[in-house]
């Protein structure tokens, strides 16, 4: 035994060491990613080819420089670790970003194997002191290890979803088609995925805010798992091609979703879901259900700003802005046929609403609580009734009520969408006096042929960077200030997130 204790801690230290090199250790059998990734440089001749003979350089595949072969980033590659295979790109991203966590995860181990040896290494010891430390140690030991390693190969998973994302392609305007890993640095996407019903109208909500989406750097990629399959059919004119783009090779989306889903033990159903990557081509949140635009705009589509953090204030009167509303209410795919007549007709209806939009303004900044009370329908915000029973206070439309915005705020760049008999929708960019900017939304019901608010809400949205960490909701009973509830965060709670979120 005395013999065998050095032998045991060299064994424990030798397998620990193991683990620290082996994520990395397939880049000693390959060559580096400068030859992979380009051709071999022409050198001088060689005039003894026989003494150079047994040297060879080839690829995973066995072909070599000479044969064309070229060194896919995107195979499989056996994670000793996580004991799967993970896409090689996936590794070296994860290893690039985070070197300190195998070393973590192979002292855990250390821990763990010491522990095992300790009755062996003190047998002059009392018995029960020892077995209580060993095993104390043990239980430590390997909790951590297996935090940390579940943890790691969580990011990983997470990050080879993402990868695997970007090997889809969308195709623009139905002309030119792209993978979504060359969309990094260039734009953001937001995919949503399920039944055709479900998606077109979620389509026509995120219409409401086309607008944000551009000044986002956003495309919309619908993708149907019926009627088709996808939404390469779909023609787009040339100003809803700015965010709406449609999916190519609809069995490729079909096939990732439904490995994405299967492999949470998620079902689709009726809900379909949404997936939002970042310009980096990560994930900032993805749910079953509905997206919540208005709050996805605020926490994670930002708008690109001039260059020094302001957002460019766009002049237009109420004219050109119904011409517009006009313009994107009757050109979309699948919109009724419509003539002259028919966009005249969109037009003054987008006209009249930007009128009671006008009008609520002028009693908001007003401070004229009689006017603005005027103003709502007898429904109300399904968010102000959930604050209101879980007991937040709401502000009232009272005279002097913190509802009313501070003095200076002026509402720019509005606009319209009338999306059916009776119902609309308007955004504002709301400028408070003392800075900075709000992207406000409100929805509007005909009412005896009116149009009356049902509700009026807006989010922190700037060119800045900073991310929204509240939202105001407001219906005919008052305001109420609500912490951040985008979809991701609710539905983590579910445990219904199809690409979790880590820090």
């Amino acid at each position: 035994f005395t013999l065998m204790r050095p032998l045991l801690l060299l064994a424990s230290i030798a397998a620990a060491s193991a683990l620290v090199v082996a994520p990395s250790s397939h880049w000693s059998a390959n060559p580096p990613l400068r030859t992979a990734l380009q051709p071999p440089l022409r050198t001088a001749p060689v005039r003894s080819r026989r003494c150079c003979s047994a040297v060879s350089m080839q690829y995973d595949d066995g072909t070599t420089p000479r044969q064309g072969g070229q060194y896919d980033v995107s195979a499989p590659q056996f994670d000793v670790l996580s004991l799967r295979s993970f896409r090689r790109d996936t590794i070296l991203q994860y290893d690039a970003t985070n070197q300190s966590e195998p070393l973590r995860i192979a002292l855990c181990l250390l821990g763990i194997l010491f522990s095992l040896c300790v009755p062996t290494l003190f047998e002059g010891t009392d018995a029960a002191t020892v077995n209580v430390a060993a095993v104390a140690g043990t239980a430590i030991s390997g909790t951590l290890f297996v935090r940390n390693r579940s943890a790691r190969s969580a990011r990983m998973a997470k990050i080879d979803n993402e990868y695997a994302m970007g090997d889809l392609r969308a195709t623009y305007r139905g002309v030119r088609s792209s993978r979504l890993s060359e969309l990094r640095n260039k734009r953001r996407v937001v995919v949503l995925f399920g039944p055709r019903d479900k998606i077109q109208r979620r389509v026509a909500e995120a219409r409401v805010y086309r607008r944000r989406l551009v000044a986002a750097d956003a495309v919309v990629v619908p993708v149907y798992t019926d009627g088709g399959g996808a939404s390469a059919a779909d023609p787009v004119g040339e100003a809803e091609s700015r965010w709406l783009w449609a999916a190519a090779e609809p069995e490729a989306w079909r096939s990732y979703f439904e490995a994405l889903l299967g492999g949470r033990g998620l079902s689709l159903g009726d809900e379909g879901a949404w997936v939002g990557l970042n310009y980096k081509g990560r994930s900032f949140g993805s749910a079953k259900g509905a997206p919540r635009w208005d709050e996805i705009l605020g926490t994670a589509l930002q708008p690109s700003g001039d260059g020094f953090g302001e957002l460019a204030e766009v002049r237009g009167d109420a004219a050109e802005a119904a011409r517009e509303a006009a313009a994107a209410a009757t050109g979309f795919a699948g919109a009724p046929a419509s003539d002259a007549a028919a966009v005249k007709a969109a037009e003054a209806a987008a006209a009249s609403v930007l009128g009671a939009q006008q009008a609520f303004y002028a009693a908001l900044l007003g401070g004229d609580a009689t006017a603005v009370a005027a103003l709502w329908t007898a429904d109300g915000d399904e968010a102000v009734s959930d604050a209101v029973a879980s007991g937040a206070r709401v502000e009232p439309w009272e005279a002097g009520s913190n509802a009313f915005p501070p003095p200076g705020m002026r509402p720019t760049d509005c606009d319209v969408l009338v999306l059916g008999e009776g119902d609309a929708m308007t955004t504002a960019i709301e400028r408070p006096a003392e800075g900075g900017t709000l992207l406000a939304s409100q929805r509007w019901r005909r009412v005896d042929g009116r149009w009356r608010l049902a509700t009026h809400r807006y989010i922190p949205w700037s060119a800045d960077g900073a991310t929204a960490v509240a939202t105001l909701r407001c219906d005919r009973r008052g305001c109420v200030l609500l912490g951040r509830e985008i979809n991701t965060r609710e539905v983590v709670q579910r445990g219904a997130v199809l690409m979790d979120k880590f820090g």
